[in-house]
């Protein structure tokens, strides 16, 4: 795929292979073979303008045991329609028992393959809207880390792909290996939320002028005292045509959007300043503080002090 993250194609690589050197140091043959694919069988450009090199091209015929379809940054959308053999690729070697997993966006890859229906999956939070709104029948949970459905693994934000790798170690290697390879790539095998990390995306790229122009308000009015009744005044809506409109658009309700960009702002001060919650809160629109630590943590699954810890400028 071209404008794919390279480090998740060269991390799982690596991973994988760790787990090659833990199984022959055990005195236990290699359990992963391991190859870069692509449609043309020629090299695609990752994101960095890296070349990836590829050993094979994909053929109708092949039988793969596991396919990683990494993330893709830039137009989602578009990429599918450019990457259409792809999807049908996956289709064939589903079908045909293959374990397929995503990184990231690489989910959408999976959706439109109709090989997640009815499954849970995940994806990087800042694409769940988007997701949600073109793949209504797949059950997203974009705050977990990593889903397993049967034969179909996602992970979520970009570099979620190790602990990804580190699943199918597990699972075709055993726990001992997995461990081993996650102890000398410095990350556990207990998968956590992955909320605080989280980027907000305005969810802009649609045809609706007026909402789009709504957004912008929204997002320059984010500390008053907003309502549904003033949103639907500022857009010259009726009330239920605001809401299908907006839920159409975003794949969110106006309200919700709103304190979506509320606690975005939040983060990004508790990210750079010293403030305290009080006056963070205050900034953001809220005039309760412990009503705002509540939504916050409902949010990103950390409270507003346990993110700046994480986060914020190092004293």
């Amino acid at each position: 795929m071209e404008s794919c993250f390279g480090s998740a194609v060269i991390g799982v690589a690596d991973a994988l292979s760790l787990a090659n050197y833990w199984c022959a140091a055990a005195g236990h043959p290699h359990r992963f073979s391991i190859a870069i694919a692509t449609t043309t069988g020629e090299p695609v450009h990752g994101f960095s303008g890296i070349s990836l090199e590829s050993h094979l091209q994909l053929d109708p015929t092949q039988r793969p045991d596991v396919v990683v379809i990494p993330p893709l940054v830039g137009d989602v959308l578009s990429a599918l329609g450019r990457d259409a053999a792809l999807v049908e690729w996956l289709r064939g070697v589903a079908s045909r028992g293959a374990v397929v997993a995503s990184v990231c966006t690489g989910a959408f890859y999976l959706a439109e393959a109709g090989l997640l229906d009815g499954r849970h999956a995940t994806t990087n939070p800042a694409f769940a809207a988007l997701f949600s709104q073109r793949y209504p029948q797949v059950q997203l949970t974009p705050e977990r880390r990593l889903t397993e459905d049967n034969e179909f693994l996602c992970a979520g934000s970009t570099t979620a792909f190790l602990q990804l790798a580190l699943r199918l170690v597990d699972r075709y290697c055993g726990h001992e290996v997995a461990v081993l390879s996650g102890k000398a790539l410095n990350i556990g095998t207990h998968i956590e939320s992955q909320l605080p990390y989280s980027l907000f995306r305005s969810q802009n790229s649609h045809d609706d002028e007026g909402i789009r122009q709504l957004q912008e308000w929204i997002e320059g009015h984010f500390a008053d005292n907003i309502s549904t009744n003033q949103l639907a005044k500022v857009s010259g809506m009726s009330l239920r045509t605001l809401n299908r409109r907006f839920k159409a658009a975003t794949g969110a309700g106006p309200l919700e959007y709103v304190q979506s960009v509320r606690i975005e702002m939040a983060k990004r001060q508790l990210d750079s300043s010293a403030k305290n919650v009080e006056s963070i809160a205050i900034d953001c629109g809220y005039k309760d503080a412990r009503s705002f630590s509540r939504l916050f943590r409902a949010r990103t699954d950390v409270s507003p002090s346990a993110y700046r810890s994480r986060f914020g400028v190092a004293g």
